[in-house]
């Protein structure tokens, strides 16, 4: 019959010690994925809201500049410049944001009725 001693225990416990260190480490890994997968979501929604807040603006532009100028026809805005300077003076030239509007006649029979489209174009959330 074979005995156990002290060296055979010592191996058990450097295995189970190695277990446990797999999966703390597992652990951390899934929290710190979990950590970098929120802090891109709130990015986008933060970046979406306020795209929405410039387009939104934009009509409420178009339709002021159409009170002055029965002809005007929209224009584009990228930005650091013009109207996107006013909307968002915290965004640098050539951060890849853009604001379009677009006035077009409806063609539905009064001829004071327009189609006005305001888009805005913006980069991808990269937070990290």
């Amino acid at each position: 019959m074979k005995m156990i001693g002290k060296g055979n225990s010592r191996g058990v416990a450097f295995f189970i010690t190695l277990a446990l260190l797999l999966i703390l480490s597992m652990a951390a890994l899934v929290f710190l994925l979990t950590a970098y997968n929120s802090a891109n979501i709130n990015e986008a929604l933060y970046r979406r809201e306020r795209a929405l807040v410039v387009a939104e603006a934009g009509l409420y532009y178009a339709l002021y500049q159409l009170r002055n100028d029965i002809t005007y026809t929209g224009e584009t805005f990228l930005a650091g410049s013009g109207v996107m300077l006013d909307l968002m003076p915290d965004m640098p030239a050539g951060t890849g944001w853009s604001l379009i509007i677009t006035i077009t006649p409806s063609g539905a029979g009064d001829p004071g009725d327009y189609v006005v489209k305001s888009k805005v174009d913006y980069p991808k959330a990269t937070v990290f």
